[in-house]
């Protein structure tokens, strides 16, 4: 017969007797002596009585109470014998095991209880949720060949390595003996099945495994008396009994470990066919409502409401109908605005075609600084049309046409804010320049178109992903940074986050390197880069340290003469602060770009002057020179390595050279070479002047 929890409960209650009434106090002289005897069901506290809820269960005839407990859960069996000490006397009782025994049977696939374990003991091993140990709740870790459950602190402290354990025995004893120890002894299993079933075998425990601290150290005493035998053949019978208790206590925890994992398995099954019948049931309740399936959310909060491992009851429905309708109104709303985005787009796209090819037969200047196609989609008269009858339909070239003189006339504001979002990025980059309370002040006083022409409104892209391009992108004055950056990014915004945020452009101009430039050659300082560009292709204003890779003035202009001077200027510095103390005074470094006093390296040239000066080239390398500096490149000792100067090397700390020589590098032209030697070194070219660096090794 099968009795459920539940029935129990109230048959429980039924039988329960009503509190007893309160009775008039009496001496103690007066109390009849024999109602003291038999077992009490009440507890007094300070004078007054206190009947436990399950008292009455001990009122009914004993044979309906075992019948009662005895189709119990292992786990309610537990709790039931810890409610009161009279109903623990009586479920403990070593007469009444049999009210375990069939309680465990009734769990489908338990292993039998094993004969060296009580069935409380097994059934608080199998079910309880607390520490064997400490009595700490949620214990995480269980084995059943260990035969215990404990909290992370206890098998920390009581779970070791057999190696572990015994070398803290201070007694001799060989390899041989330590696993004798360690065959006798239960090991952890863990959690898989076949490791477990591989355990089962004494001779496969070593000193790697994990062990119960006490039951290890207690197989000293079963050696001690293995030592003692002198027959032989007792010897041998007594291992045998030993192994053989060893391996009956895994293969049961393996059996174990087997159900536990089953039952696992067929709770999970049993609770996902659960939340596929609450599942059906709710979608068969929303097609009653006139919902389709296609109409369900695949959000979290949809999914935490429906995959419950819950029947659906007339009362969950209740409650869950208004939170279930709440989200597919709003699944409806983001599928009409999933609809609307893709139309809207598509009728971008077809703007952003009739743009580019309105835009294309332009003239240069007059293309630069209209918007790249992102941005002219954006536009309020281009972005209306995209939006015209909730976006349905395709755009025709007349509508685009009838559009273009207004689209030019917002195309000027856009060009105003595109300027305003340039001078942003200088502040932001004034804000960590030298003398950069000067700059911002002159940024934050007068209009950005004037800003945009003064010599440090000098612009780079970074938007590649590579380090040595980005460091090597050639320095653009504004009006060419965004003809750049529509012709070469036109799917991304200028004025916002793509562009400004994110530093895909970056201001690298230099308030005080620049300033000091035209000082030198006696300019002011708000020359605009356009005169400063006519004069340096005029070959007037140039710089005189003759660098070999310097193109002739023609090709220059005054970002790329600035880009030259500045990360000269740059690298000059990072070299000082790098200096090894102390220094060798035989090496020298010395700046070749002076910006101040009569050796300044910039020079103006007077109108009809001669421009040879800016002309001159560092690029004559005698034959002999020449031939020493080939032939000592052509020992690199791999192909991968680097050709570092000496003596820039020489004079860095180590403490700069710990990740390699970054910075130190040389150019492979002899021409170079010499005129690196000659203006940062002042001295001549040596073989051992040239060292070599594998940058592949670090």
């Amino acid at each position: 017969m099968e009795v459920k929890n539940d029935e129990i409960i109230q048959f429980a209650a039924r039988t329960a007797e009503e509190p007893p009434k309160k009775r008039a106090r009496r001496s103690k002289a007066a109390e009849d002596p024999a109602s003291a005897a038999g077992p009490s069901t009440s507890r007094t506290v300070k004078g007054r009585t206190y009947l436990g809820k399950l008292a009455g269960l001990l009122q009914v005839p004993m044979d309906v109470f075992f019948e009662i407990f005895s189709h119990l859960h292992p786990s309610d069996l537990l709790r039931a014998s810890r409610t009161s000490k009279d109903l623990r006397s009586v479920l403990l009782s070593r007469k009444n095991r049999f009210v375990w025994v069939a309680s465990l049977a009734g769990v489908e696939g338990l292993p039998p209880c094993p004969e060296d374990m009580s069935e409380p003991a097994y059934a608080s091993l199998l079910f309880d949720r607390f520490c064997a140990l400490c009595g700490a709740t949620r214990p995480s870790w269980v084995d059943y060949a260990i035969r215990l459950r404990l909290c992370k602190t206890c098998y920390t402290d009581n779970i070791k390595t057999g190696d572990e354990i015994l070398a803290d025995v201070k007694l001799p004893m060989r390899s041989v003996t330590q696993k004798l120890f360690m065959a006798m002894t239960p090991c952890e299993i863990g959690k898989d099945p076949e490791e477990a079933q591989f355990l089962e075998f004494p001779i496969t425990h070593d000193g790697a495994n994990k062990y119960y601290i006490p039951q290890l150290k207690g197989a000293y005493g079963r050696f001690i008396k293995l030592r003692e035998m002198k027959d032989e053949e007792s010897v041998e019978d007594y291992l045998e009994v030993l192994f053989a208790e060893t391996t009956r206590i895994h293969k049961h925890a393996t059996a174990v470990l087997r159900w536990e994992l089953e039952a696992a398995q067929q709770r999970q099954n049993e609770e996902q066919a659960m939340k596929e019948r609450r599942k059906a049931g709710i979608a068969e309740k929303l097609k009653e409502l006139g919902y389709g399936e296609d109409d369900f959310p695949k959000s979290k909060e949809w999914s935490k409401l429906v995959d419950q491992p819950k029947d659906l009851t007339n009362r969950i429905w209740t409650n869950l109908q208004p939170k279930l309708e709440v989200l597919l109104q709003e699944e409806k709303e983001r599928k009409l605005r999933e609809a609307y985005e893709e139309r809207r787009g598509r009728r971008i796209d077809e703007i952003a075609a009739f743009y580019e090819d309105y835009a294309r037969p332009l003239a240069k200047p007059e293309r630069a600084l209209l918007p790249n196609t992102y941005d002219a989609c954006r536009l309020p008269c281009l972005l209306a049309l995209a939006e015209q009858e909730d976006a349905h339909g395709c755009v025709s070239l007349d509508q685009f046409v009838a559009l273009i003189p207004q689209m030019l006339e917002e195309a000027e504001n856009y060009k105003a804010k595109a300027r305003e979002a340039a001078v942003t990025v200088m502040l932001d980059i004034a804000y960590w320049r030298h003398e950069g309370s000067l700059w911002r002040e002159e940024l934050e006083s007068h209009p950005a178109a004037e800003l945009l022409t003064r010599h440090y409104a000098l612009f780079k892209c970074d938007v590649s992903w590579n380090l040595e391009h980005q460091a090597n992108a050639c320095y653009l004055p504004y009006k060419e940074m965004h003809a750049h950056w529509r012709d070469h990014h036109p799917r991304s915004e200028w004025t916002a986050s793509r562009a400004i945020g994110s530093r895909s452009i970056c201001c690298v101009g230099d308030y005080y390197v620049g300033g000091q430039m035209l000082e030198a050659a006696g300019l002011a300082r708000d020359t605009p880069i356009s005169v400063l560009t006519e004069l340096v292709r005029a070959g007037r204003l140039y710089c005189s340290c003759s660098d070999p890779k310097m193109p002739p003035p023609e090709e220059l202009d005054w970002s790329k003469l600035f880009q030259h001077v500045y990360t000269t200027v740059q690298k000059y510095n990072i070299r000082t602060d790098a200096l090894a103390t102390p220094q060798n005074p035989k090496l020298v470094l010395k700046s070749p770009h002076s910006l101040s006093g009569p050796n300044a390296c910039i020079k103006l040239l007077p109108e009809g002057a001669s421009t040879a000066p800016a002309r001159e080239r560092a690029t004559i390398v005698d034959h002999k020179t020449r031939k020493k500096i080939e032939e000592r490149l052509a020992t690199r000792p791999t192909p991968t390595s680097m050709p570092v100067c000496r003596i820039c090397k020489a004079l860095t700390a180590r403490r700069h050279l710990r990740y390699g020589c970054h910075g130190l590098g040389l150019s492979e032209d002899p021409a170079q070479i010499v005129h690196h030697l000659r203006a940062w070194h002042e001295k001549e070219f040596e073989k051992r002047d040239i060292l070599f660096w594998d940058k592949a090794h670090h």
